[in-house]
């Protein structure tokens, strides 16, 4: 479907060098025309400010598993480093 879209567009554009913005214009979906995203269509405010709560409340814990992590690695590669 883009191919056949994209040869036209080609077609068109080719047939009007000069003038090719005002062409290329008239080729565009006007924004009431188009459908809105399922990303857009699913939004709610209310949903994400609850999600966004729960993030911040989670980021603590994420925060301390990633500085343990970071200091078992650490600690793994002394200890190899030292062994030499």
């Amino acid at each position: 479907m883009n191919k056949i879209i994209l040869n036209g567009l080609k077609k068109r554009l080719d047939d009007k060098k000069d003038c090719w913005a005002e062409e290329l214009g008239s080729a565009m979906v006007p924004l009431e025309i188009a459908e809105e995203t399922g990303r857009v269509s699913g939004y709610s405010p209310e949903e994400n400010n609850l999600h966004r709560e729960d993030d911040v409340d989670l980021i603590y814990e994420v925060r301390e598993k990633a500085r343990m992590r970071h200091q078992a690695t650490k600690e793994l590669l002394a200890a190899r480093y030292n062994k030499r």
